[in-house]
């Protein structure tokens, strides 16, 4: 009984390793707080820019347009990462990267999920 109770705290105690930090994103201070928001910010609006982009899939019974959609999208997703990729290229080598790479990538995203919002919306 006392190795499962040994075997059940040790899991509890390295689920709590891997938990997500608690970190204040409306105000990160360290260089490892900006990185995880701006990386929080980016998969936020990633999400938005999926659900988006499934509603507008939803609504479109012509398949010619539906697979003109699914090429334009890829070619987005792919301007997109080359795009941030160029324009993070001076802090390629610093602690802040992510974050700057992160940031990129939300805003563009943001961008393409509005664009898709007003598709739908016509």
């Amino acid at each position: 009984m006392k190795k499962i109770i040994l075997l059940v705290s040790s899991c509890l105690l390295a689920s709590n390793a891997f938990a997500a930090p608690k970190v204040n994103c409306s105000d990160p201070q360290a260089t490892p707080e900006i990185n995880y928001c701006a990386e929080q910010a980016y998969q936020a609006a990633d999400k938005l820019l999926n659900a988006n982009y499934k509603k507008l899939v939803a609504t479109l019974t012509d398949n010619a347009e539906k697979e003109r959609l699914v090429s334009a999208q890829r070619a987005w997703m792919s301007f997109r990462d080359k795009h941030c990729e160029f324009e993070t290229t001076p802090m390629r080598d610093g602690t802040g990267y992510s974050g700057y790479l992160s940031a990129c990538l939300e805003e563009l995203t943001k961008s393409r999920a509005e664009a898709l919002k007003k598709l739908l919306d016509r």
